[in-house]
């Protein structure tokens, strides 16, 4: 509290040092802002966007509109709309654009100011999710600073882990690694192993390791970036936050749901005490913990979690035309399917769906997730001619815009195969499930928690048209996959183990599985499942958001 008053009244002491009609020098201009700079290292971003805001209009007085002073309040100002959650607004395009002008103007185009404006352009263009514009606008800022700093400096490591952000964002993720994992050798270089930024660099391949299903290196990776938070900040500060909501992620993924609630609630709390109650962090705090929750069968604790998350988002962003709302929509809706109002779950994946055409366009893949979620109610619901087109079409789409071999398409074709069983076409939905094993199993090998689902989902045709004798020794294989993969103590996985034992009905073992893989696909999509083999239609398609952000401000 001493601290954070004492850089407010410095602040305030400031803007008394320039005398009315006189311009301000850039040192007096950059003396004036530290306290501001120091507000954002605190994780007092409104703090910081209150007096940034302040200072940009005495400066604008004095100096002028288009003033070099002007522009480092205004490169000042973008920051704390930044992590405040604000850069989808028009007026931070308008600043970004304006600062870019005047620097420009100021100082020619291959200057290290240019480069900065530049990257909180395209830090705006990258946080709206136009990945397209972004990208030259990086690279650009790259050229300059490689060329002005040399290879080693950690402002090109900043630049470098936006961009690997931003192609982690696009699906590319073979080569988002070497842009992160050298971001890091330059800060760890550069900064020591204990730097904020360092963590924040870890963080940022332990999430790229997550997605990509290295989920041990991710782990490891991820608690030492917490720890070093730990260490060095505050522990209220947001961005101590944000390491503990990518470990819980990656804990989550692992089924280590009892390591993974306390991470999200504490960075829950940490989130609503620093940044407020309906800051977009927040909701996505509420939105993973809601989620996690679900995939424990405490659905009373998770759905006014994921209602209030879609509230913060429709309240933000407005209610149709933002990704995190439709990600939103899907994670309230699959807590009403697995609830039993279904009623109330078809329409709001309907709404996402609408969301995702709409944004998207209908080939993404993000279309042929909610598809699948859809078809998946629909079956339950006993209309399986609207489940088998549904799901038929998210087929396609998969195919065509991931091709023929991807872990994706498996997951389509189990779930097809699910409604196929259901009216009893066992002849046309075997093939598919043998196809959509071959493909776990060539991706991802023998023992990973998706060919235990395939595996699970072929035993379970065979035992419907009679071949106990053949489902046996599959049943067999997907328990110990799930026992070695999982957290024995979660409640899904022991219901989930009690009916493979063969003590439910048959109808019993197809509603358990629905369940569980509901839930399982539902986790592979909100955590961003592995895109690491799309083509390049695909990537542009794979426009989910990459986790939480790399600290560093350009």
């Amino acid at each position: 509290m001493t601290s954070r008053t004492g850089a407010c009244i410095a602040l305030a002491a400031c803007f008394t040092l320039a005398p009315s009609g006189l311009a301000f020098t850039s040192a007096a201009a950059d003396d004036r802002l530290e306290p501001i700079r120091g507000l954002i290292k605190d994780g007092k971003f409104a703090d910081a966007e209150r007096e940034a805001r302040a200072l940009l209009v005495d400066v604008e007085a004095v100096s002028g509109t288009d003033s070099a002073e002007a522009a480092d309040v205004i490169d000042v100002l973008l920051e704390s709309l930044w992590r405040g959650g604000k850069l989808h607004e028009q007026e931070a395009e308008d600043l970004a654009r304006r600062a870019v002008a005047i620097r420009e103007e100021t100082v020619g185009p291959d200057d290290l100011l240019v480069a900065r404006a530049l990257g909180g352009l395209a830090n705006v263009y990258n946080d709206r999710r136009d990945y397209a514009a972004a990208r030259p606008v990086f690279e650009h800022v790259l050229a300059i600073r490689e060329q002005a700093l040399g290879p080693d400096h950690p402002d090109v490591a900043a630049t470098l882990g936006s961009l690997g952000t931003l192609s982690a964002n696009e699906g590319d993720f073979a080569a988002a690694r070497p842009l992160f994992e050298r971001a890091l050798a330059i800060r760890e270089q550069a900064l020591g192993p204990d730097d904020p930024l360092v963590a924040a660099a870890l963080n940022n391949l332990g999430l790229l390791l997550r997605v990509t299903d290295d989920l041990a290196g991710s782990r490891a990776l991820l608690e030492r970036a917490v720890a070093i938070r730990d260490k060095v900040m505050p522990p209220d500060h947001p961005d101590v936050a944000g390491g503990l909501m990518a470990l819980g992620l990656t804990l989550r993924r692992m089924g280590a749901y009892s390591e993974a609630i306390p991470l999200f609630e504490r960075a829950l709390e940490i989130r609503e005490t620093a940044l407020g109650t309906e800051h977009p962090e927040v909701a996505r705090s509420l939105h993973n913990l809601a989620n996690v929750l679900g995939e424990t069968g405490d659905y009373a604790a998770a759905r006014p979690l994921s209602e209030r998350a879609l509230a913060i988002r429709e309240k933000l962003f407005g209610p149709d035309d933002h990704v995190d709302v439709a990600t939103s929509l899907e994670g309230l809706g699959h807590i009403l399917q697995n609830t039993g109002d279904y009623v109330a779950a078809r329409r709001l994946y309907e709404r996402a769906l609408a969301n995702r055409e709409k944004g998207y366009g209908s080939e993404s893949i993000y279309v042929a997730i909610n598809l699948s979620y859809l078809g998946d109610l629909l079956r339950l619901t006993g209309d399986h001619a609207a489940a088998r087109a549904a799901l038929e079409r998210g087929l396609a789409i998969d195919e065509r815009v991931l091709g023929p071999d991807h872990r994706d398409v498996a997951k389509a074709l189990n779930d097809l195969a699910d409604v196929l069983a259901d009216d009893g076409d066992l002849a046309a939905a075997r093939p598919l499930c043998g196809r959509g094993l071959a493909i776990r199993e060539q991706a991802l090998g023998p023992d990973h928690p998706d060919v235990e689902e395939s595996v699970t989902a072929l035993a379970d045709i065979l035992a419907a048209g009679g071949d106990d004798t053949a489902a046996r020794p599959l049943r067999e294989r997907s328990l110990a996959i799930l026992e070695k993969a999982t957290d024995p103590t979660a409640p899904i996985w022991r219901r989930a183990s009690t009916i493979w034992r063969g003590s439910a009905p048959r109808r019993g073992r197809w509603r358990a599985r629905s369940i569980r893989r509901s839930k399982r696909s539902a986790s592979r999509a909100l955590t961003c499942g592995s895109r690491a083999a799309l083509s390049p239609s695909a990537r542009r398609c794979a426009t989910r958001r990459f986790g939480p952000r790399d600290s560093t401000w350009r």
